[in-house]
């Protein structure tokens, strides 16, 4: 108080909390007091300091966001797993109606060329009987005769045109008509 009447302080008891406020509005966070039994302690920290706390913040963010990214692929690849192991296993169920079809073929007594071509069919039905007379070292009036007595037999038939259809493999399919 005698400070108050000696004019050495504007008013009692404010100082420091104009200091304090003076510390926040400089951007310097907050002041930091410490007491102990005698004496006070107060601590202000420099900006570079402050800015050092607000990039460790920012990177532990940024580390927190790269794992949530790295989380989300993850997930997506185990997705995508799971879609490639469903599109598999309907492969494996393509390819074992497909055996068992050229198993019935082999049982309708059909001869071995016949076989192979039936089993180009079965293992590529967009072949074309160009493709297929490469393959078996033919020549091309042999496939179209072993064709034609494997559609007259109701072994194969063609869907669509020549160019863009298919063969389809009928052994085994119940007629409907």
């Amino acid at each position: 108080m005698a400070f108050s009447y000696m004019h050495l302080i504007e008013r009692w008891g404010t100082g420091m909390l104009r200091v304090a406020k003076m510390i926040k509005e400089a951007g310097l966070g907050e002041l930091e007091i410490l007491g102990g039994e005698t004496e006070l302690r107060f601590n202000i920290y420099r900006k570079q300091a402050a800015e050092q706390v607000i990039e460790q913040v920012a990177e532990q963010a940024n580390k927190t966001e790269q794992d949530t990214e790295q989380t989300h692929k993850t997930e997506q690849a185990t997705e995508q797993d799971t879609e490639q192991t469903h599109k598999t296993e309907q492969a494996t169920e393509q390819d074992t109606e497909q055996t068992h079809k050229t198993e019935q073929a082999i049982d309708l007594s059909i001869d071995n060329n016949q076989k192979l071509i039936l089993d180009l069919l079965c293992h590529n039905r967009d072949i074309t009987i160009t493709d297929m007379a490469k393959k078996l070292e033919w020549g091309r009036s042999k496939v179209v005769y072993y064709i034609e007595k494997l559609k007259q037999n109701k072994i194969i038939e063609r869907v669509g045109s020549s160019q863009k259809g298919y063969w389809k493999v009928t052994i085994g399919e119940k007629d409907n008509g």
